[in-house]
């Protein structure tokens, strides 16, 4: 009998159980029907290759591990479907590195499944995290700005308040609606920003659901946030501030100084957001919503033990 280990980190601790509700207890009862034996370990994940030796097969919550027996699981950029990785997730995932190319998504299926996301989250204002209730009009044309927690403010080349500031300076003809992330609505960014808004009247600071930012929107921008798929179902363009695994079909900031070309050319270009979306979330992530993911799940992990057979032989 194969064996698999789920690892989770300790915050997820009260998921590593056969019985527990969502992604992990159901992933773990299909690998039984399978005929797989499954365990959890709740520990700090680690990317030390000999953690990972012997006969188990690992699954790896958030993992960016890059190794033979790994699959690396979190959720993906909407609510309801997850990552299932041999690389990654995010931008450290096999999709970041594969090729899109629309003309090979089904024609008769793309747009099906766009409309299909709009009515379950765009129609139901819904998203990964709880959102306002409270329906709120911004009008038209203005730039949907989305922060990020407080750790990605930190990170990268571009941080959220330089992101901000060089929408304040070198877009100075557009109103910008920012909204604060979930977890950071009290954080240093959202403050400084407050202070910026005294002087910057094109800067409007919200607390609203992310469907009313993005409604009526001819821009959306962030440092990276899976927000983009959301301006998707709203035929919003995107501009990010740093590397994502979705960068086919939004536009890269590197450098602030282009930020007006790349925001001229982002509302200008035709974006094929329905095969997008298809190929991403349908083609290359698990759909939890979809009947077959269970079974999808299973193929992969036991695909990986047949390539590892492969090369042993």
């Amino acid at each position: 009998m194969s064996r698999c280990l789920i690892h989770l980190p300790p915050s997820q601790a009260g998921l590593a159980h056969p019985q527990a509700a969502g992604f992990y207890g159901d992933l773990c009862r299909a690998l039984q029907r399978s005929g797989w034996q499954v365990s959890f370990r709740v520990d700090r994940i680690s990317d030390v290759k000999s953690d990972y030796a012997g006969d188990l097969f690992h699954i790896v919550h958030e993992g960016q591990i890059d190794l033979p027996k790994v699959l690396n699981t979190a959720p993906g950029p909407l609510r309801d479907f997850w990552y299932m990785d041999p690389l990654g997730t995010g931008a450290a995932s096999s999709i970041a590195a594969a090729s899109f190319d629309p003309s090979t998504v089904p024609a008769h299926r793309a747009p099906a499944f766009f409309e299909r996301q709009q009515r379950r989250l765009v129609t139901q204002r819904q998203s990964k995290r709880p959102q306002p209730d409270l329906s709120q009009d911004f009008g038209q044309g203005h730039v949907a700005v989305f922060l990020g927690p407080e750790q990605a403010s930190e990170t990268g080349n571009i941080s959220d308040l330089q992101m901000v500031q060089a929408l304040v300076q070198l877009l100075p003809g557009d109103r910008l609606v920012v909204k604060a992330h979930p977890e950071n609505q009290s954080g240093e960014v959202w403050h400084e920003l407050r202070d910026l808004a005294q002087t910057a009247p094109s800067l409007h600071l919200v607390e609203a659901n992310v469907h009313d930012v993005l409604n009526g929107a001819s821009l959306c921008c962030s440092l990276g946030s899976s927000v983009s798929f959301e301006a998707m179902l709203h035929d919003v363009p995107s501009l990010v501030f740093s590397p994502v695994a979705f960068h086919h079909n939004v536009l890269m900031v590197t450098d602030l100084a282009d930020l007006p070309a790349l925001a001229a050319e982002a509302r200008q270009k035709d974006w094929p957001n329905s095969e997008y979306l298809f190929w991403f979330l349908r083609q290359n992530c698990l759909d939890l919503t979809g009947k077959g993911w269970k079974d999808k799940a299973v193929e992969r992990v036991e695909h990986a033990m047949q390539q590892l057979h492969q090369r042993a032989a």
